[in-house]
């Protein structure tokens, strides 16, 4: 008899021979169960450029908040000039989590894309399926030029096995419409 493990391990082509210890748990249904780095759904990549700009920026964020702080805190009233620092620091963290991305970003797997086409040759669009969605605004726009930009919305070409959604944002000032699109 297969444990809970062992079935979810076979549903994914795996055995208990190809687990190591080093490797990272992974819970589809709520079971871990250790997956193989190189059969896992999302990985997990080091941008070793991006943590470069971090550590400068965090490095001359310091320099910059040590300076402020020891020589032009108090330039005439030393109230204002630590509320102006103690604002400068909150507003500094906000590209804390930006600098998170920019370090360590997830990429799927299960995702493909858009195929990568050989070189020299263009990828064949016209056998993938694709959703466009147009958003037509309208302000204060006549019945007319309405019509016609959402006509063309409609009308424009698209590859083959592409569903399209064309949407009219009105923002109620437009007359009614009377007819088909």
């Amino acid at each position: 008899m297969m444990s809970l493990a062992e079935e979810l391990l076979t549903k994914k082509g795996l055995s208990l021979k190809d687990l190591h210890e080093e490797q990272e748990e992974y819970a589809e249904t709520g079971d871990k169960v250790a997956i193989p780095k190189d059969k896992r759904p999302v990985t997990k990549h080091w941008n070793w450029v991006g943590l470069a700009i971090f550590l400068y920026y965090f490095g001359a964020l310091i320099y910059y908040i040590i300076i402020r702080a020891t020589k032009t805190l108090n330039m005439g009233y030393l109230g204002y000039g630590i509320l102006v620092l103690l604002i400068e620091i909150v507003s500094s963290t906000a590209t804390i989590g930006y600098a998170v991305l920019l370090v360590k970003y997830s990429k799927s797997r299960r995702t493909k894309g858009l195929p990568i086409a050989k070189k020299g040759q263009q990828p064949d669009l016209d056998n993938l399926a694709f959703h466009v969605r147009v958003l037509v605004p309208c302000y204060k726009e006549s019945v007319e030029l309405v019509k016609i930009t959402v006509l063309g919305a409609v009308k424009a070409p698209l590859p083959r096995n592409t569903l399209r959604t064309v949407y009219l944002c009105d923002d109620g000032k437009v007359s009614s419409w009377q007819g088909p699109v």
